[in-house]
Formats: C-alpha cells, sequence, structure tokens
C-alpha cells in the first residue's frame, strides 16, 4: 500500500468519526452502516458499503466506535447499528490524542 493509499483510508476514518460525532451532539438516533455510506456517497466519496463496513471494523477494533453487528444467515447479510463514539473516539477528534490510522481535518 503506497502513502497516498494510507492517507486516504485515514481520512476516510476520520470523516466517519466525524459524522458519528456530529450526529452524536445532534442528538439523532444511532447511526448504521447504510446511513454512513449513503453520507459518504453524497460528500462525493466514491466508497462501496462494504468499504464503510471495513472503515468500522477498523475504527472498532482501535476502541473509537461501538456498534451492534447483526447478521441474517437465511440472506447471507449482515450489518451495524446503533454505532456510537467511544470515549476514546471523543479523546482523538477533540486533538487529546493522536493517531496514524485517522486523519482528521
Amino acid at each position: 500500500m503506497d502513502a497516498i493509499e494510507t492517507t486516504q483510508l485515514a481520512r476516510h476514518r476520520g470523516v466517519i468519526l466525524q459524522f458519528v460525532r456530529n450526529n452524536h451532539y445532534g442528538q439523532r438516533s444511532h447511526m448504521d452502516d447504510l446511513t454512513l455510506w449513503a453520507m459518504m456517497t453524497r460528500m462525493g466519496f466514491t466508497v462501496a458499503q462494504d468499504y464503510v463496513f471495513t472503515l468500522l471494523q477498523e475504527l472498532h477494533n482501535a476502541d473509537y466506535v461501538k456498534y451492534e453487528e447483526k447478521v441474517d444467515n437465511r440472506k447471507g447479510t449482515r450489518w451495524m447499528e446503533r454505532i456510537e463514539l467511544t470515549t476514546t473516539g471523543l479523546r482523538l477528534l477533540e486533538g487529546y490524542m493522536k493517531d496514524p490510522l485517522v486523519l482528521v481535518l
């Protein structure tokens, strides 16, 4: 993976965190992966829904977001609901810590 791809991934993770934070401060209903994917495409990012799913998994593994993962084995589908920012994710967005995994502008 080259530096441009790495920076792009970090930027996309940062955008997702910012969407989740803005949703939280707006006291709106919890988001799901489909909503985040739609928001990213409306912002002009050319991304697939599976890509957003993967970014959310990475953010979860870094303890920046939490969510409930749902599976429908009959249909062979899975999705994420109740996506929330963690305290660590909030600290990152507010600049109290840095992580090269996430680029926040």
